[in-house]
């Protein structure tokens, strides 16, 4: 029996635009419930964000942005990206056209870049070779991409470009609200970077780009939704960053060290742009799945720095990530002086509020790189001052920075605690103390401790064996 369509689309057109994204099947658009619907500036002069899709999805793209930027998200001091973008007067252009990513200015950025790195390693070839790989891939993929939209700051506009959203959807099967979402947010956060006090530091390509993906990453891990196709949405959203060929998709790569264990990351992502050079890049690890920020610039230099690098030491990745992570606390991590200063930071920093396991981790592996043979001073100085900022907790309350403080400094009579009882117990206790990191099952209190020395305190093992401070390296 012939049934009437409920709509005025044959069923081949509809399955065809489904396929190729132009068309949702009703019960898979997204509706969205925001607290409050706040709205933003949407300029569409040509229509483009209904042409672009069937007649029976009119109205959907423009409702579904207005509802994601309205969603809760408090960042930065802003309560969602609305607030963002009407506290900064950023007016969202939808553009015709489909416009190549490659342009002058890149090209220059690009050829600068080359010639930065070049000064900065002039003796060290093997970084340098290292650098101009990444910087030639980047630019291979700059003269290919395409815009999905882009951030002007100096008209203060975000444009977004359906049209090749669409063609990128057809060719990839793809989802053309999936494609507008995720590029307003990307762009969103730039326009978050170019707040006032931070819109006089240097646009760094090769890490705003990243930290812009990894903003857009977590703004969509912290907007819950229970609407089963918000998950696939952000599902979809990190293997694109993840897919893509350009330094953006190390955005996946601080977005995983952020959920496993790096939190101090989201300060570093509300507090940026800040003072670094516009060729500053990521540090990244061989396998390329640990990055770390740069940290801003201060007195310590660069170039001395990589000139006095020694493999015998941990990674520019790992001594990077903690200064940076130390540095997002607002600690001054200046070596003449730290001593001198730290405890008085410390204990205003938390005067109201109890230090984390994690906090104190990374101070004590910053203390035991820059301070390995200073152990009386980092015990006199830091470790017996700590009890004054215990209020409710002892020393093995925090798990990880106790036995990072004895993968830095053992002493001979630390081997006689690898079998106590009690401190066994505690550290396999996941409720026990004020920290996320505890033994797991078939893990010892030695194996713990030589593993933290390995990854940062290599001079601490000899024959898999832990080195006491008392004898000789």
């Amino acid at each position: 029996m012939y049934r009437e369509s409920t709509t005025s689309m044959g069923a081949l057109k509809r399955i065809t635009d489904e396929y190729f994204g132009k068309l949702l099947r009703k019960e898979d658009w997204l509706v969205l419930l925001p607290r409050k619907e706040e709205d933003i500036d949407i300029i569409d002069d040509y229509d483009l964000l209904n042409k672009c899709l069937s007649e029976d999805m009119s109205g959907y793209l423009r409702r579904i942005l207005q509802e994601v930027v309205s969603l809760d998200f408090t960042f930065g001091g802003y309560t969602s990206l609305a607030d963002v973008l009407n506290s900064l007067n950023v007016k969202v252009h939808i553009c015709e056209g489909i416009k190549e990513y490659n342009s002058s200015d890149k090209y220059e950025f690009v050829e600068k870049a080359k010639k930065h790195w070049e000064q900065e390693f002039f003796d060290r070839p093997d970084l340098l070779n290292s650098m101009l790989e990444r910087i030639t891939k980047e630019n291979a993929w700059i003269n290919s991409a395409r815009i999905r939209g882009r951030y002007l700051p100096e008209e203060n506009v975000i444009e977004l470009y359906p049209e090749e959203m669409m063609e990128e959807a057809g060719m990839r099967r793809g989802r053309i609200d999936y494609l507008i979402l995720t590029t307003l947010v990307h762009e969103t956060m730039h326009a978050y970077f170019d707040r006032p006090d931070h819109s006089m530091f240097p646009y760094a390509y090769f890490v705003e780009e990243p930290m812009a993906e990894f903003g857009m990453l977590l703004f969509f891990k912290e907007t819950s939704q229970e609407a089963c196709d918000y998950q696939s949405l952000r599902q979809w959203a990190y293997d694109d960053v993840k897919g893509k060929s350009s330094c953006y998709r190390y955005g996946v790569s601080l977005f995983d060290q952020y959920c496993d264990w790096n939190k101090s990351l989201r300060s570093y992502l509300e507090a940026y742009k800040y003072g670094i050079s516009e060729f500053g890049m990521l540090d990244i690890d061989i396998d390329e799945k640990h990055v770390a920020l740069p940290y801003p610039i201060c007195e310590k230099d660069i170039t001395e720095y990589h000139k006095s690098y020694d493999s015998k030491h941990p990674s520019m990745v790992t001594i990077n990530k903690v200064e940076n992570e130390i540095k997002g606390l607002g600690f001054d991590i200046n070596r003449g002086k730290i001593m001198d200063s730290l405890w008085e930071q410390i204990e205003h920093r938390y005067k109201e509020k109890e230090p984390t396991d994690e906090e104190l981790t990374n101070i004590m592996i910053w203390l035991g790189i820059n301070f390995k043979d200073d152990f009386n001073m980092v015990e006199c100085e830091f470790i017996n001052q700590l009890k004054y900022i215990f209020k409710n907790y002892g020393f093995w309350d925090f798990h990880k920075f106790g036995l990072t403080f004895w993968a830095a400094f053992p002493e001979k009579d630390c081997e006689s605690l690898y079998n106590h009882e009690g401190l066994i117990k505690v550290l396999s206790d996941k409720n026990h103390g004020h920290s996320e990191f505890y033994l797991k099952e078939g893990e010892t209190i030695e194996s713990a401790v030589k593993a933290i020395a390995s990854e940062y305190f290599p001079w601490r093992i000899k024959e898999d064996k832990i080195v006491p401070i008392t004898e000789k390296e």
